[in-house]
Parts: C-alpha cells; structure tokens; sequence
C-alpha cells in the first residue's frame, strides 16, 4: 500500500470532482497547460475526464482499497476524498464499515493508529469467532485485549461465553469501535 503522506490539498481540488454522497472521486478536464502539450492534454481528457478514478490494491492483510497515481506519487482515493471534502490533512482515515472501497464521506473518519486498530475485522486466523478470546488449558477459556501496545490479561474462564463477555465489556470500556472483530469479509 502507499505510504500515507501529505497531500496537497488545493491541486487535489485541480484536478478532481468528490461526490460524498456516493464515494466517487473523478477526474475533471484539465488544462493544456498542466501538461508537456496540447497533445498530452488532449489525450488525457479523452481517456480520463469525467470517469471515476481508482484501482483496486490489497494491504499485507488482503483488505481492499482504492489507489490512484497522480504524477509520480501514489494516493489512496479515501485520503483524496477526506482531504477535499474537509479542507483538513487526516491522521489516519478510517472505513466505519470496514469496506476500503466505499468512500462515502459518512463511512470516513479521521482517526489515530490506536482508533485505527479498534476498527479491525476478524482475523482470517481466529478460530474461536471472537477477537481477544481462546482456548487455554484444562478446558479453560482467556480473554485479553490491547491497551497502549500492551497485551492485558481479562482472567481465565470456565465457559466461551464468560470469556467473551469479558472481552466484550473491556472492548466497550477502553473505546473500541462497535465493528471490531466482525466478520467483515470485504
């Protein structure tokens, strides 16, 4: 995935349209003299003006987003959206529903690393259904979730659901979004 990096927000607004409702970022007709020449522009226009923009790229989890390259550097479309609707660079943006291709504004949300990571799907790996919660020995069942990068222990349990009730009412004390954990299979 791209770096996330400073955007220039007034050229983002050059050269693309973001429509929130729908999530779409397109490219607007530009100018003969943002290119070498006339003939460049011409062809931009042709091929690109009007459409929306954006290719499919995975993360290292496999989760999707939206990409697009402008110049020599290349942006996720959520951060363009973020950025031209909000006039703002964001720490990090956020898809509440956990969907990295839907980049309506209401799905957005500018958020820290740590928010970020309270937002998370399901592990493909986890095999008990439940973030923060497995199988122990005798026939017990652990709870644990993270706090400040620091793995803490929720208590040994004798049922699954004691353990994920545990995990559960931690997640809400130490603000972790309503989706963490969800099958989100986007």
């Amino acid at each position: 995935m791209p770096k996330a990096r400073f955007i220039d927000i007034e050229e983002m607004k050059r050269i693309f349209i973001y429509n929130p409702e729908t999530g779409n970022l397109i490219w607007k007709e530009r100018h003969s003299s943002m290119f070498k020449d006339e003939h460049a522009a011409k062809s931009f226009n042709n091929r690109k003006a009007g459409k929306v923009v954006g290719s499919i790229r995975k993360n290292k989890n496999g989760k999707r987003y939206l990409a697009v390259k402008v110049g020599r550097d290349t942006h996720l479309v959520h951060r363009i959206c973020w950025v031209i609707h909000k006039n703002e660079q964001p720490n990090m943006v956020d898809h509440i529903n956990g969907d990295g291709t839907d980049n309506r504004i209401s799905n957005l949300r500018s958020v820290t690393v740590t928010e970020n990571n309270r937002n998370m799907r399901k592990f493909k790996t986890n095999t008990t259904g439940y973030a923060g919660v497995g199988k122990y020995e005798d026939n017990k069942w652990q709870s644990h979730i993270w706090i400040n990068n620091t793995q803490i222990n929720l208590g040994l349990f004798d049922t699954k659901s004691e353990a994920v009730a545990a995990r559960k009412a931690a997640e809400k004390v130490c603000g972790y979004h309503k989706n963490h954990g969800s099958d989100r299979n986007l």
